[in-house]
């Protein structure tokens, strides 16, 4: 193989035999497209790579010859491009405009700490069976004795649905496996107000947005998010608007326990001072606003160098690039 040569692989593939082909190869450079985004070195993004192919790819980028595309990382050297998740959070379905009677939904796939907490705190502040709430595993994540007082002081039953996920063949753009990247439960958010949304981070450094938050933006729904430290005013800062009716003050509290504690209170106010219809009908120009801010910055960005530029694909690279162009286009034509 030519030196002179650039080739293109999906991350992915680096834990496959087949992976090893591709870095074995004398090209000028290789381009990994997707990141581990906990991963703060090498040791940590190559884990669970055979130990042939964590060396390869581990000399090609002492020679500066591996370039690594993602959303985010905190190593310096990964080529970042937010955009890349607008594109994974469009889709092709559309969320029924009816009457929603919940006030809020939110997500949980993962399990990670943050989510947990926020799901226990909502049912402190008494909105848990307000709205709806997905949790990989049914039983609701609360510490024992909390949920034990909370059963025996209200007679309440607090149990978190399993994760929608929906198949229907009417989906364009679903990039597989399914259960990595589902498409939005859209009978779910039809039925609720707001995306209460529970990002994948919550203790790193920076603003790190993921297709949690544009989903909805996509759809024009409201979105209040359970994320890093100032989340919120990073979407000020790229031109879009908060929901209404809210204190963003919890916004900037760098102790993740007391972040989400107030982010509870103010789910809990909103909730409980608005009905699900009220809060759509206030946050109407709020939400449009966002999904012609989110379809104007995706095509003012355009397709990076990494998604468009010749050379040699592997196969999930070329599956890759070919989906995220195929959406841009789809975004370009839309008349959403």
């Amino acid at each position: 193989m030519c030196m002179t040569e650039t080739y293109f692989i999906k991350y992915q593939e680096l834990y496959s035999h087949t992976g090893m082909r591709w870095l074995n190869v004398d090209c000028s450079e290789l381009h990994v497209l997707g990141w581990q985004e906990n991963c703060t070195n090498w040791i940590e993004w190559s884990r669970g790579f055979h130990p042939s192919t964590a060396r390869l790819a581990r000399k090609l980028w002492q020679e500066n010859r591996m370039v690594i595309h993602s959303c985010y990382s905190q190593i310096p050297t990964v080529n970042i491009w937010q955009g890349f998740d607008k594109l994974l959070a469009y889709t092709s379905k559309t969320v029924a405009q009816i009457p929603p009677t919940h006030h809020y939904v939110c997500m949980n796939f993962t399990m990670r700490p943050h989510r947990a907490y926020l799901i226990e705190r909502l049912a402190v502040e008494q909105v848990f069976e307000l709205g709806r709430i997905s949790w990989g595993d049914r039983e609701p994540p609360m510490d024992a004795g909390i949920l034990n007082q909370l059963e025996l002081k209200r007679q309440k039953k607090y149990r978190c649905e399993a994760p929608w996920i929906e198949e229907d063949d009417e989906e364009q753009w679903q990039l597989p496996p399914l259960h990595d990247m589902p498409s939005p439960p859209m009978s779910v958010w039809a039925d609720t107000a707001f995306n209460l949304v529970t990002e994948t981070h919550h203790n790193k450094e920076g603003s790190i947005v993921t297709e949690k938050i544009w989903q909805p933006m996509w759809h024009a729904r409201p979105v209040l998010c359970n994320g890093p430290v100032n989340v919120h005013q990073h979407l000020i800062d790229n031109g879009y608007r908060l929901m209404e009716d809210i204190d963003y003050s919890f916004d900037s509290i760098r102790d993740e326990r007391a972040r989400v504690e107030r982010l509870a209170q103010q789910v809990a106010k909103l909730c409980k001072r608005f009905s699900p219809e009220q809060i759509v009908k206030r946050n109407r120009e709020v939400s449009l606003h966002n999904q012609r801010r989110i379809y104007q910055q995706v095509l003012e960005e355009g397709m990076p160098w990494a998604v468009t530029a010749p050379g040699h694909c592997s196969p999930g690279a070329a599956g890759m690039r070919e989906h995220l162009i195929g959406v841009w286009h789809a975004i370009r034509n839309s008349r959403r």
